[in-house]
């Protein structure tokens, strides 16, 4: 017999997780997620929410009632703390993603990023973050070479909409768009304070300095733009360029127009 599938694994592979179920509810139709309580620790949110309840009391609790799109984003955020990674959207296995989906999947996990920082998860920022920088570097199908995509208007909004100054997702935005993007993809949409930082970065750029804060692609790394605690060493790599050149060209930008 030959259509058979073995879908054993080893017994230390299994996965298996001990202790207390709570059920979470989130987003505007109060969507059930019921999770063990060991994972929701991680969370400074979910820790001050556990640590008040009475022995042997059930945690039921209403999270982004307001928000119509929450019940999606915590189904990620819940993948992620579960499994560790993160799942995403292609049309079959050899299939090129479009610039929409790329923007799509971007703006899921800018999401994502917003919730895990009121949610007090560093390490699901840090998550989203280095996913958002390896859905920008795929090929996308627009009819030209594109290695680099940038994030999309509405994503830039998002990101200035939900974060302070000194955030260090606003500092991707801002390495991206110097990174990659041409002249023609930023317009009157974005955040006056992006393009203000994007104006200060490049001017010094073109005269030899560095803008405080902001660097080269050649030099980047995830721990850049991540949440660590001082005494905490970011184990992502040194990201490593593409192009040989290192630098590229017009016609390896994508925008958003």
């Amino acid at each position: 017999m030959t259509d058979t599938e073995d879908i054993r694994i080893l017994e230390q592979d299994r996965f298996h997780i001990d202790g207390d179920i709570v059920i979470v509810k989130a987003g505007t139709r109060n969507q059930n997620f019921p999770i063990h309580v060991c994972l929701l620790n991680r969370s400074e949110f979910f820790r001050h929410k556990l640590a008040v309840l009475a022995a042997g009391e059930i945690l039921q609790l209403a999270i982004f009632e307001g928000d119509k799109d929450a019940a999606v984003t915590f189904a990620l955020y819940v993948h992620l703390i579960y499994y560790e990674t993160l799942p995403y959207k292609v049309a079959g296995p050899s299939t090129v993603p479009s610039l929409k989906q790329v923007h799509l999947e971007q703006m899921a996990i800018m999401k994502l990023y917003i919730m895990a920082q009121k949610l007090g998860d560093g390490g699901a920022m840090d998550a989203a973050v280095s996913t958002l920088l390896a859905t920008s570097q795929e090929p996308c199908s627009v009819g030209k070479r594109c290695n680099f995509t940038l994030p999309s208007t509405e994503v830039v909004q998002k990101a200035y909409a939900h974060t302070s100054t000194a955030s260090p997702i606003r500092r991707l935005m801002v390495d991206m768009y110097l990174w990659w993007a041409a002249a023609e993809h930023i317009d009157e949409r974005y955040p006056t304070q992006f393009v203000v930082s994007v104006a200060k970065a490049g001017l010094d750029s073109a005269r030899g300095a560095r803008h405080t804060g902001y660097g080269s692609f050649a030099q980047a790394s995830c721990c850049d733009y991540h949440q660590h605690e001082p005494h905490v060493v970011c184990s992502s790599r040194k990201m490593e360029e593409d192009l040989s050149s290192g630098e590229g060209t017009d016609e390896d930008y994508v925008g958003d127009g």
